[in-house]
């Protein structure tokens, strides 16, 4: 299992990707790869819609949206990836970290069943996205697949949510 870990250095925080080892001494965890800077910034408003043509698009819009919502003046995200001046940085924003590696993984997945919404909730947290149980559905509904065989397929706020 890989996760970002933050180590803080001079009162400065840095972010590492991680993984778990099993050594004759038990788990010990070990840096794979070091992603840089984290800032954490305050959210200012809250909004989020649901806009796009396919997934990616609406991916890429509530990150720009995320960014807004946190007057993240600044920040700019530029292919997949959160930029300060010419340095890729992470956000730490909500209960996740905007940075290229969980963007990366956000955008990685691929919708193919409604089954998989609790990853796609669990893979939004981590990247720092929330979404109201309303916003997460609506954004079920438009990109997963419709099922031929069930009349009614949209789902219900109250049948799933994270």
């Amino acid at each position: 299992m890989v996760f970002i870990r933050t180590k803080k250095i001079y009162n400065q925080d840095y972010a590492y990707l991680v993984k778990n080892e099993w050594t004759s001494q038990g788990s010990r965890q070990k840096s794979s790869k070091y992603l840089g800077k984290v800032f954490s910034i305050t959210k200012k408003t809250d909004i989020h819609k649901i806009e796009g043509e396919n997934y990616h698009e609406i991916i890429k819009n509530l990150i720009k949206q995320e960014l807004f919502n946190h007057n993240s003046q600044g920040f700019e995200y530029f292919d997949s990836k959160i930029i300060l001046g010419r340095r890729e940085v992470i956000l730490s924003i909500n209960e996740g970290f905007l940075c290229a590696h969980t963007i990366q993984q956000l955008l990685n997945f691929k919708p193919s069943n409604i089954n998989e919404g609790e990853k796609l909730a669990n893979l939004l947290v981590e990247t720092g996205i929330k979404l109201t149980p309303e916003q997460f559905v609506e954004l079920c509904n438009k990109i997963f697949p419709k099922d031929q065989n069930k009349k009614d397929h949209d789902i219900e706020p109250e049948e799933f949510y994270y």
